[in-house]
């Protein structure tokens, strides 16, 4: 059986393109579309941005794993920020976006290289 990548119909091919190249040869994207990440402030009171961009949900063979990964496309492909998901995802519709929950996920901030491990992390709207 031979994998392939699921693009976004959203964005040029030529930038589908760039992200698989990313990627690597035994990574696929298994779902391609757009979300914005935030943080919670130093008070836990507010939500920071953290930026928007492609986001992919990635099975790495090499790796052995699966991924949630976010490219920012503006001024070329750079992936800005990615989580691994070892536990099972639920996905649950919603009227203007899709949104995850998860037991416990370990989260990697491709900025400074930190990694952070949730248990019992919940994204609502």
């Amino acid at each position: 059986m031979q994998r392939q990548n699921v693009p976004s119909s959203l964005i040029a091919d030529d930038v589908n393109n760039e992200i698989f190249a990313l990627l690597g040869d035994k990574a696929f994207t298994l779902a391609t579309g757009f979300a914005e990440i935030f943080t919670e402030n130093e008070t836990h009171d507010d939500w920071l941005r953290l930026g928007a961009g492609v986001i992919c949900y990635v099975r790495d063979y090499s790796q052995r794993n699966v991924t949630l990964r976010i490219f920012d496309t503006n001024g070329g492909v750079r992936e800005i920020w990615s989580t691994l998901v070892y536990v099972t995802v639920l996905s649950m519709p919603s009227s203007d976006c899709r949104l995850f929950e998860w037991i416990g996920m370990i989260h990697t901030n491709s900025v400074n290289g930190s990694c952070r491990l949730f248990h019992g992390f919940q994204t609502h709207a």
